[in-house]
């Protein structure tokens, strides 16, 4: 899917700025922590430790490719009763927030890229009268599966292989 995006990106534009990757992201959450430091209860004894920047950056990574956004996961959170697993979603769903916010102001997060293809190519005829085939994937992301999707709709052939131990 990587080469997919940047020819996306390449053919019909769709990203300004510069894209945020591993490093600048770490940068980026350690402002989005110190952004919100004072509404943190549950993650306040970690909020100096570069451990809870790794430990966000990544379930935020894992819910952008369950297709959860911010506000989505504050709503499920506010259902809950147990009062910690609670908290620490509505933390979570915080720093998400402040996260996407101050990247937005200056570049463009890499975890967004399958979602922003997506939108890119579903109102193009990108993938018409072309045949797609997919190889060496164990599962897909939600943003992988909507791109499939769109392949399936779109494209002539589409052939998925997939890897398994079990076959």
């Amino acid at each position: 899917f990587s080469r997919l995006c940047h020819v996306a990106v390449k053919t019909y534009g769709g990203i300004t700025t510069p894209i945020a990757k591993s490093g600048m992201r770490e940068v980026f959450m350690s402002v989005a922590i110190e952004s919100v430091r004072d509404s943190l209860k549950v993650f306040a004894k970690h909020k100096n430790e570069i451990a809870l920047v790794t430990k966000l950056l990544d379930e935020i990574d894992r819910l952008k490719n369950s297709g959860i956004t911010a506000d989505e996961l504050e709503m499920k959170a506010e259902l809950l009763s147990d009062n910690l697993l609670k908290e620490k979603l509505l933390e979570t769903a915080l720093v998400y927030r402040s996260f996407d916010a101050i990247v937005s102001r200056s570049h463009f997060d890499d975890a967004d890229m399958l979602m922003k293809v997506y939108e890119i190519l579903r109102d193009t005829d990108f993938f018409e009268g072309k045949t797609i085939v997919i190889d060496g994937f164990k599962s897909f992301t939600v943003p992988e599966y909507k791109l499939i999707e769109l392949m399936m709709k779109k494209a002539d052939d589409l052939y998925i292989t997939l890897c398994s131990d079990n076959i």
